[in-house]
């Protein structure tokens, strides 16, 4: 289900979300190669994800921390990682977390779509395994030490968005969302879906922009 890597507490914490179990294990072959301090934590679908956001995890003696970047593939089986991004995105105490769409799926439409949920970046997965730790690196680069120009930017395998000024998802869309999250995720004991009733409140409260 999920992996702790490290207990020691300058380690940061990501959740890759990726139904590959081979993906899975190659992100976390990058980090070990590289000596990235990243605690990663695996997630195969959405149902496996939710949780880290919405209660603090026991397994054993292990208590998971909330993750501080997550690490999101766009194509999830039979769901799409947008709907997890929706569902961060209008949950109040994970909003302001990094999501990274990591992903092959690379048409304009996807990207687009992602940033207008509120992706703050998207990179295509790479060719090569020295890419990937490449990219590992800048990851915990950008979320360490928010610098400009972002390390990720500068990849090659980094896809801008294509519409400079992005305002927030209206409404009908986070609505849309939610619809599809309890479709694949109905709720259960210890789960908080919003309401559309609170979307809506968050929506009128939340400013226009999203930080990107």
């Amino acid at each position: 289900m999920s992996v702790l890597s490290s207990q020691n507490e300058s380690m940061m914490p990501l959740l890759h979300v990726d139904d590959s179990a081979n993906e899975r294990l190659l992100v976390k072959r990058a980090i070990a190669s590289t000596g990235t301090p990243f605690d990663c934590f695996e997630a195969a679908g959405l149902e496996i994800a939710m949780p880290f956001f919405e209660t603090n995890l026991h397994f054993g003696q292990h208590r998971f921390p909330r993750p501080a970047v997550v690490l999101l593939d766009y194509d999830l089986g039979e769901n799409n990682g947008t709907d997890f991004l929706y569902w961060l995105r209008i949950l109040k105490k994970a909003e302001s977390v990094p999501v990274v769409m990591f992903s092959g799926s690379v048409g304009k439409p996807n990207v687009e779509e992602c940033y207008a949920i509120g992706a703050n970046h998207f990179v295509s997965k790479p060719s090569s395994f020295e890419r990937l730790k490449s990219i590992v690196q800048a990851l915990h680069l950008s979320v360490s030490t928010p610098q400009q120009p972002c390390p990720l930017s500068l990849l090659p395998e980094y896809i801008a968005d294509p519409k400079a000024h992005r305002t927030r998802t209206n409404q009908g869309n986070l609505v849309s969302g939610l619809q599809n999250l309890r479709r694949i995720a109905p709720c259960t004991e210890g789960t908080s879906l919003l309401t559309a009733v609170e979307i809506r409140e968050h929506a009128q409260a939340t400013p226009a922009s999203v930080a990107q």
